[in-house]
């Protein structure tokens, strides 16, 4: 009898262990967006004229941000329609998010404002 419930109870441990583990719940907005418009020093760029930045939101909170030959990683979180966009435990940018679209105010607080979308 002493076996059974050590078993039952090493069971259940085992099954709440592998429910904690594993990672974030997946954010809805994961996938790659491309740049449609970017505000940089007041100097507005939209279309074929937006910088050729893309974003890739990935599971876990992570973010690569890819100009040209340059890829940044980033971290990010989300609350509600806010993502916050962090490296090294330091803000970076807050975007909105609205349907397909991530827009960013104010990147690294330079002013640089950017809309994103969906691909």
């Amino acid at each position: 009898m002493k076996k059974i419930i050590a078993l039952i109870l090493v069971s259940l441990m085992l099954v709440s262990l592998a429910s904690c583990g594993g990672g974030s719940e997946p954010s809805g907005y994961e996938g790659t967006y491309k740049c449609t418009y970017a505000n940089l020093l007041d100097y507005p760029l939209e279309g074929e004229d937006a910088p050729g930045v893309t974003l890739e939101v990935k599971e876990g909170g992570k973010l690569v941000w890819t100009s040209d030959e340059d890829v940044s990683e980033f971290d990010y979180t989300i609350d509600g329609t806010t993502m916050t966009i962090t490296s090294a435990g330091l803000d970076v940018a807050t975007a909105k998010l609205e349907g397909d679209q991530i827009i960013i105010d104010d990147w690294y607080g330079l002013g640089f404002a950017y809309t994103f979308d969906k691909q």
